[in-house]
């Protein structure tokens, strides 16, 4: 990267609660999380439900209660990938 616009932005904030999109709360953001990171259970922490093995794909991981999504995975128009997480204010 030799330019600051290029630089990946702050995806999450550790402490901030991960909800489904039914509002149920899912974990903990562990640590700061950039956008351009791989996002792995490792990356989350106080688990309101069983813990995933830290080789569970965050993808296939769903709401104990209600089986909800709480990230999605996609491409943006550009090519690139985009993942979101969702908070109780929405997806981010």
């Amino acid at each position: 990267m030799n330019n600051l616009s290029e630089a990946p932005r702050l995806w999450a904030r550790a402490g901030e609660t991960v909800a489904c999109i039914n509002g149920h709360p899912i974990c903990d953001v562990a640590r700061d999380i950039a956008d351009d990171e791989p996002h792995s259970p490792a990356h989350f922490t106080n688990w309101r439900q069983p813990e995933p093995s830290k080789d569970t794909h965050v993808a296939s991981i769903r709401c104990a209660q209600c089986r909800g999504v709480w990230v999605r995975f996609g491409k943006a128009a550009s090519g690139q990938n985009v993942y979101q997480l969702h908070f109780e204010n929405g997806w981010r």
